[in-house]
């Protein structure tokens, strides 16, 4: 048995002052994973006044305190003292204003872990700026113009991004701090700014610019020649719905076209050819419903495509319902909803919704009069001192590619894990360097791969599988992010691994989670765009690409670890392993929790496609005279509050989209920074918009470690974000630099005791090393 039915946080007590977006979720990730969770709001309610309140604070208790009353003061301060977490989200310093200090909390409780989510970090020059999502992400580079452009214009997104991702990181420096105490009977105090979270969904870009471009990613397909076969040109189906591909794996597709149009136009560029092209494929596509094809293409041809649905259609999906990433809740203020479920799956199953969102205060005189029946805490001596890193001890296999797997297997190195990752043996043969040779399996590897020990490793050789099983036999934790037919053809799948040990903590990530008729379906971040409604969301309608930012590939990574951390968690109270499973479609379901929920009368008008700047007039960006401004004033007065100002007079008479227009004309006048002063003297927030290599170049992000450049071991000297979380405890917290793919070859085989064969296995190339440790190059 692992994780029993109410989760790997059974007993713990969250306290939830969160507002808005990102410390909400995190408690929201804390609560359906077992955890107690108590919501405090203010006299009112949630600042945020949003149906996806039904989603946020659903598994949750909720109390209302005024914390400007000395009474309600003294509730929330024994409030903290009976918990075991506290997440907050305001800006630094406002908690300790009203006498909720984290630093005294702590020092009174040694146990506590107490997590901040502001939008700029305490050391942050911008730390008393309004960490608006707009704001944040336009600090961060978030609205990049497209998947493989650099500079301007910028493209807005509906998507969270940036408190999204904090939530992310939130929840598993909590999961890791937990696991610690587990050890050390020591708590944390954890700060992770919504700024500094968005570095991570940067991370691949900050190697250099056009990084992915020069690697291809996505394009795998651009084999064929002919742009009518591209990712780019998505067909529409009979239904009026479209069906996208995604190019990789690339023989699916080809024996689709090979089978329904003429080959040689494959090989054809002129204009008339690709015309004859699309004109074929378009009476192709319409003869079924794009669903139809989706099944046909993955299940017959083993082609990665998918149906391009709206958020509507998704949360109504036979697929998303049946495999926990929507589910159906009662809630009592909108009635009947169909909701985004859970991010993770575990051997039992996906956690579930533990009771639906509780009305405004309800529990309000139950909790006070628990906490007065609460017995006084006895706060014994952490058990050791320890400098050791919250995974140190723990082995995992890193068996994954691409993106989200290596990124989760990179989280749970930089927590101190001896992380193992291991390459097929072939990409480690010939003259070539095989990051140059196979961009797309080492994209981003100087990130992905820091803090791991590295092999090449034939895993479809007998010999291979032998030296894999006795990794195994060490491991705490294999990782892996292939097909489960793949998994089981090559000896990798859950079952066989568990009966070699059976306390390992197994993960997988794919393309859709399991439980549903898309469970074994290939495929990538566009694909769980596309069928989740994010891909029509960014395109104002209709399919326009991939986002600018590779957003569930990397967000998948974390939420994999945290998955594994609660899972060794739960190991340390039932001494078993557990099955942890992520999933891209469920990764964009989360990430798109604004909108992820259906109910009567429900309705999805944000605003998006390429003509969106943001949220309307008093929230969006602006173009300036020297570059491009976000300006915030949100909220129903927003507008009034900036046009009170004085700066806009041409505005102020101005009706309906006249007022933005004028504004437009308004803020094109004068250079970004003017307007950041003029607007800070109105309390209005606002900040330029920056480029990721701007971002990455910054002397702030340089100084704070968060953009770093260092020398790796065999790769040369090269960028990568630093070290997200900011623990306290630990505030220089370095991870060693990722090393060229088969570095630790030897090593590893050493430690096996298998240093008399290496020559052998080499000859017979069941392994392989890095090319500066091949004889030839010594």
């Amino acid at each position: 048995m692992g994780m029993d039915d109410v989760g790997a946080l059974n007993g713990v007590r969250v306290l939830d002052f969160g507002q808005y977006l990102a410390g909400p979720l995190v408690a929201l990730l804390l609560a359906e994973n077992g955890a107690d969770v108590i919501r405090v709001d203010p006299p009112g309610g949630p600042v945020w006044d949003h149906p996806a309140n039904a989603v946020l604070q659903r598994s949750k208790r909720s109390i209302v305190l005024d914390l400007k009353t000395t009474a309600h003061l003294a509730v929330a301060r024994d409030l903290i003292s009976s918990a075991d977490v506290v997440i907050e989200g305001f800006r630094p310093g406002v908690m300790a204003r009203l006498g909720l200090a984290a630093e005294e909390a702590t020092s009174a409780d040694p146990r506590l872990i107490w997590c901040s989510l502001p939008g700029f970090a305490a050391d942050d020059p911008r730390a008393a700026v309004a960490g608006w999502e707009g704001i944040v992400s336009s600090a961060a580079g978030l609205y990049p113009p497209g998947l493989f452009a650099i500079r301007d214009p910028p493209r807005f997104s509906a998507v969270p991004m940036a408190s999204t991702f904090a939530a992310a990181i939130a929840a598993h420096s909590i999961a890791a701090a937990l696991l610690t105490r587990a050890h050390t009977g020591r708590g944390e105090r954890i700060e992770v700014p919504l700024f500094d979270a968005a570095f991570d969904a940067i991370a691949i870009y900050g190697e250099a610019p056009g990084t992915l471009a020069q690697a291809g990613f996505g394009h795998e397909q651009a084999r064929i020649a002919n742009p009518a076969f591209g990712t780019e040109s998505p067909y529409v189906c009979r239904d009026g719905r479209y069906i996208a591909n995604c190019g990789s794996p690339p023989r699916g597709l080809h024996r689709f076209w090979d089978a329904h149009v003429d080959v040689e136009l494959k090989a054809r560029t002129d204009p008339a050819g690709e015309a004859e092209a699309r004109e074929q494929l378009t009476a192709v596509f319409a003869q079924r419903d794009a669903q139809d094809w989706e099944r046909i293409l993955q299940e017959d041809f083993g082609a990665a495509v998918a149906a391009t649905l709206t958020t509507s259609e998704w949360l109504d999906d036979e697929h998303a319902r049946s495999s926990g990433s929507v589910f159906d809740v009662s809630d009592p203020v909108l009635g009947e909803t169909r909701q985004a479920g859970s991010v993770l799956r575990y051997s039992r199953g996906a956690p579930g919704v533990r009771f639906p969102r509780h009305l405004v205060g309800a529990d309000t005189t139950a909790v006070i009069e628990e906490l007065a029946a609460l017995p006084d805490r006895q706060f014994a001596p952490p058990q050791r001192s320890t400098d050791s890193l919250p995974l140190a001890g723990v082995r995992v296999l890193d068996l994954t590619n691409l993106l989200a797997g290596p990124i989760g297997g990179r989280i749970l190195a930089e927590y101190g894990a001896d992380v193992i990752k291991i390459n097929k043996a072939a990409i480690g043969f010939g003259d070539a360097d095989p990051m140059a040779d196979d961009p797309i399996t080492f994209i981003g590897h100087r990130t992905t791969g820091a803090g791991k020990r590295t092999m090449f490793l034939d895993l479809k050789s007998a010999r291979g599988r032998r030296l894999l099983d006795e990794l195994v036999r060490t491991a705490d934790v294999v990782h892996t992010n292939m097909p489960p037919d793949t998994a089981a053809r090559l000896g990798i799948d859950e079952a066989r691994l568990r009966v070699l040990n059976p306390r390992i903590v197994y993960s997988s990530s794919r393309l859709h989670a399991a439980g549903g008729w898309r469970g074994h379906f290939r495929g990538h971040e566009d694909l769980a765009e596309h069928v989740t409604g994010m891909s029509i969301r960014y395109g104002g309608g209709l399919p326009d690409g991939m986002h600018g930012i590779i957003v569930n590939d990397h967000a998948t990574g974390h939420f994999a670890a945290f998955g594994v951390l609660l899972a060794l968690l739960a190991r340390e109270r039932t001494g078993a392993g557990e099955a942890v499973e992520t999933s891209l479609s469920q990764t964009a379901t989360y990430f798109q929790i604004p909108y992820m929920i259906k109910y009567l009368g429900a309705t999805w008008a944000e605003p998006s496609g390429r003509e969106a700047m943001g949220w309307g007039p008093s929230d969006r960006l602006y173009r300036a005279a020297d570059g491009w401004l976000w300006v915030a004033a949100p909220g129903d007065h927003g507008l009034a509050d900036l046009l009170r100002t004085g700066l806009f007079a041409e505005a102020v008479d101005a009706h309906g989209r006249a007022i933005e227009v004028e504004l437009e004309r308004a803020f094109v006048k004068r250079p970004t920074l003017q307007w950041q002063s003029l607007l800070e003297e109105h309390r209005i927030a606002s900040h330029p918009f920056r480029t990721i290599a701007d971002v990455m170049d910054d002397d702030v992000a340089t100084s704070r470690g968060l953009s770093v450049t260092r020398d790796h071991p065999g790769l040369g000297r090269g960028r990568e974000v630093g070290f997200l979380p900011r623990f306290a405890s630990r505030r220089a917290w370095t991870v060693p630099p990722a090393c060229a793919p088969g570095w630790h070859t030897r090593e590893i085989l050493t430690e096996l005791g298998h240093a008399d064969e290496i020559d052998d296995l080499l000859a017979a190339r069941v392994v392989a090393v890095a090319d500066s440790h091949r004889p030839s190059a010594r």
